[in-house]
């Protein structure tokens, strides 16, 4: 049985892991040194802050679901998942964690931020997504967005997987961006010294892709 609050709450830990599978209709507070955070249950706004663990939300049990509005989420080494949510907006911030996000349905923005991990979103659905990352590479696989895609890394690759959004920017310095998308798309593309191989359409909103060393190859799913 989930307990239920109604007024804000508070968790705090150095080592130890932390959580809750409450119904909170307050403030959700999550704080941690060491030691690991997760969230699950009916929640309202929840932030979650870790020096060097682990922060989930949603999914770490078969029940393990989320609902809320608003979502902040920091680590500085520790990597950050979120699983069969629902969220209005989502924020994820962290430095050589990780980030992934599975069945999620971010209903206005998503902001993903890491220095040198992996960001990765499967069956995920959103208003607007942005994604950076400085080493790692960007993964979007059946992952749909309304708005507008911006997705940036440095020497990562960029790599979608029946992936859509009315808009994209995408950019990678050595990198490659290769996938496939649902939409034709208008292609404007940039690179120094890679290859270019995508469709040639007239239709659909506007796709640009820059790349100084890396290749680019887009299709389209029939």
């Amino acid at each position: 049985v989930r307990y239920a609050f109604s007024e804000d709450v508070t968790l705090t830990s150095t080592s130890g892991t932390i959580g809750t599978a409450a119904a909170i209709g307050g403030h959700l507070d999550l704080h941690s040194t060491s030691g690991d955070l997760y969230a699950m249950g009916f929640l309202n706004t929840v932030t979650a802050h870790s020096t060097s663990g682990k922060v989930s939300l949603g999914g770490k049990t078969v029940d393990g679901d989320c609902i809320a509005t608003t979502a902040e989420l920091r680590t500085t080494s520790g990597g950050i998942r979120v699983k069969t949510a629902t969220l209005e907006s989502l924020t994820a911030q962290t430095g050589s964690g990780g980030i992934r996000m599975e069945s999620v349905t971010v209903t206005e923005a998503t902001d993903l931020e890491t220095t040198s991990g992996e960001i990765t979103l499967l069956y995920t659905a959103g208003g607007t997504l942005t994604a950076e990352t400085g080493s790692g590479g960007i993964d979007l696989t059946d992952t749909t967005v309304a708005g507008h895609i911006q997705a940036e890394t440095t020497s990562g690759s960029i790599r979608f997987a029946r992936a859509d959004a009315e808009t994209l920017d995408l950019k990678t310095t050595s990198g490659s961006v290769k996938g496939s998308l649902l939409t034709p798309k208008i292609f404007y593309t940039d690179t120094t010294s890679g290859s270019v191989d995508v469709p040639k359409s007239t239709v659909g909103g506007l796709c640009e892709i820059q790349t100084t060393s890396g290749s680019i190859r887009i299709t389209i799913e029939e």
